[in-house]
């Protein structure tokens, strides 16, 4: 594993509220029902029981989800996020909760989401995994993504962290491929696949190239209906898919999503 740094830590509510109070929370709704997550979810969850996405920030993926006819609920530690889900979208599920103990009994869920979460956790990043192992029925799926330590990053981060502050506090862990699913794995579950995903966040960090990637791939970020251009964007933001399904994902992927059943 790699770590990564920044000015502060972002283990605390205080750090992503922040974060998320600088992003427009209507937009990322209605973006994330047409990410590429979304495919990934209806490959792998089961159609039927009950679904929990512990750390789940927004609500974004428990918003997608329900609209297709998932039984999923969030959970997250940020209050003020919380706060802002329950009064401006009411119907959604999502409560305060902490990932390293669940507000749920023994062998209880079907299915348990954590999207870029554990990886935040400096000392015990392992322990969510265990927790999620308690609270899943036997026969549950647990579908885990961390940042993936892919080759770019193996030559990259070493040189970027030779200019990395002094004060500067842990951010999260990269993550090799073996070393997420042994942890998965020693907390009693079975890997079933792996799928790799954000190859556009990794080619956008590149200098030169990045900076070209970031005027062109806006147009295509936001893929969802805006007035009478649905079609377009749809179309735009396929045609980028496309170009980054070309490259391989041992040097570009962002994330690596863990799909695994618990024995």
């Amino acid at each position: 594993m790699h770590k990564q740094y920044t000015l502060k830590e972002a283990n605390n509510p205080d750090f992503w509220s922040d974060h998320w109070n600088s992003q427009n929370i209507e937009d990322k709704m209605e973006s994330a029902k047409y990410g590429e997550l979304i495919p990934l979810f209806k490959k792998y969850l089961p159609k039927e029981g009950k679904i929990l996405e512990a750390g789940c920030g927004q609500g974004i993926f428990v918003n997608a989800l329900r609209e297709l006819g998932y039984d999923i609920e969030g959970i997250d530690f940020g209050i003020q996020t919380v706060s802002q889900i329950n009064r401006e979208f009411p119907n959604l599920p999502i409560k305060m909760g902490d990932i390293f103990k669940l507000p749920y009994p023994n062998n209880c869920l079907d299915a348990y989401i954590s999207l870029g979460v554990i990886e935040h956790y400096q000392n015990n990043w392992q322990e969510p995994i265990k927790e999620a192992s308690r609270v899943l029925k036997n026969g549950g799926f647990i579908l885990v993504s961390v940042p993936y330590y892919n080759w770019f990053r193996r030559l990259y981060l070493p040189i970027r962290d030779l200019f990395r502050r002094r004060n500067d506090e842990f951010y999260a862990y990269v993550f090799k491929k073996n070393e997420i699913e042994d942890a998965i794995t020693k907390a009693g579950f079975t890997v079933k696949t792996r799928e790799f995903y954000g190859k556009a966040s990794v080619i956008m960090s590149i200098p030169i190239i990045g900076r070209l990637v970031k005027k062109l791939y806006p147009s295509a970020k936001k893929s969802y209906p805006i007035k009478n251009n649905h079609q377009t964007k749809t179309e735009n933001r396929s045609i980028y898919r496309k170009i980054f399904d070309l490259l391989p994902n041992s040097i570009f992927s962002h994330m690596i999503l863990i799909v695994a059943k618990k024995i």
